[in-house]
């Protein structure tokens, strides 16, 4: 079934926060992605990751800043005292640290995800982003990127360089920023974005390093993973509903509601409450069954028709509009 993955919404305050410091006009751009007060006011709170996409793609234009992402990882704040940072400072070694971050990411960010590998003597910290390529992917690339460069030195209390970064886009104008920014060498058009550092700066030990807090706060982070509020019951009911129902075309939320044996007006606060909406499930379904077909080899025009549109080009423009390729780039 396709689930919709959301990101916990201080990190949609961090970004409007920096929009609205370099001059842009952070709640109009809020109210164009369908944001409210609530979906960034609520302890916890989850948006859609999709709605993230949208929001830093569509500030990044209007601040004609394409190093937007760049710029949030320098401005990001490694000083707060919570729990996923207390219990990274508490870590015997930056290695644990590191492994525990990939360990409990889905705290603050599903489908991106962390990666870490190590081969001979380089360790690699690979950012891998969710869905088909966009623009908000490069823009969030060069904040993981900073922002994982900032946090060693953090946790270690002393400077420190990484090897190199890599990034999968050729390069552009926010080349020379970026590697400004890391102090080494960004090798354009690899295969992943990701950060490479000497391996054994992982066996380094941490100086707050504590066995007990640390043990503590592991069973704290484990807890509040499993009790974390996500509504996959529901999406997946919904998407599930959706899918079922794509070649009719026309589908509405008070069709799926009925559908679900619910109101129409339940559903859209019960989505809202999960960070999301009907229109950004019915997105997200499309989009899968969209790379799915295409990666299989199906004809834009069959895809098209798979999905309820009458007209490819309606579908093409869509698709263009949810991965900022078109569909026959996909294979």
């Amino acid at each position: 079934m396709t689930r919709l993955p959301t990101v916990d919404n201080g990190i949609v305050r961090a970004l409007l926060a920096l929009v609205k410091q370099r001059g842009g006009d952070a709640a109009a751009l809020r109210r164009a992605v369908g944001l409210a007060d609530v979906d960034l006011e609520a302890r916890w709170g989850r948006v859609a990751l999709t709605t993230y996409y949208d929001l830093i793609e569509r500030s990044s234009a209007a601040l004609g800043d394409p190093a937007l992402g760049i710029r949030l990882g320098q401005a990001s704040a490694l000083d707060e005292f919570d729990l996923v940072s207390i219990l990274l400072m508490t870590a015997p070694t930056l290695g644990h640290a590191l492994r525990t971050v990939l360990r409990f990411q889905r705290l603050w960010a599903e489908g991106e995800w962390l990666e870490l590998g190590v081969a001979r003597s380089e360790a690699r910290l690979v950012f891998h982003p969710w869905g088909l390529p966009r623009e908000a992917h490069r823009l969030l690339a060069g904040y993981h990127l900073v922002e994982a460069a900032r946090v060693p030195p953090a946790l270690l209390r002393r400077p420190w360089r990484p090897l190199h970064a890599e990034v999968a886009w050729p390069v552009d104008a926010t080349t020379p920023l970026l590697e400004e920014a890391l102090g080494v060498p960004v090798r354009c058009g690899s295969p992943a974005t990701a950060l490479v550092f000497p391996a054994a700066l992982l066996d380094a030990p941490m100086p707050a390093a504590d066995r007990l807090i640390h043990g503590e706060l592991l069973r704290q982070a484990a807890e509040r993973l499993r009790a974390r509020p996500d509504g996959i019951d529901l999406i997946d009911q919904l998407s599930a509903h959706l899918e079922q129902r794509l070649e009719d075309g026309a589908l509405s939320v008070a069709q799926a509601a009925a559908a679900l044996g619910r109101s129409t007006r339940s559903l859209q606060r019960d989505l809202r409450a999960q960070g999301t909406s009907f229109g950004q499930v019915l997105r997200a379904v499309r989009e899968a069954r969209a790379a799915r077909l295409l990666r299989a080899g199906v004809s834009v025009t069959e895809v098209a028709l798979r999905l309820g549109y009458s007209q490819t080009s309606a579908f093409s423009r869509a698709f263009r509009q949810w991965t900022g390729v078109a569909p026959t780039d996909v294979r």
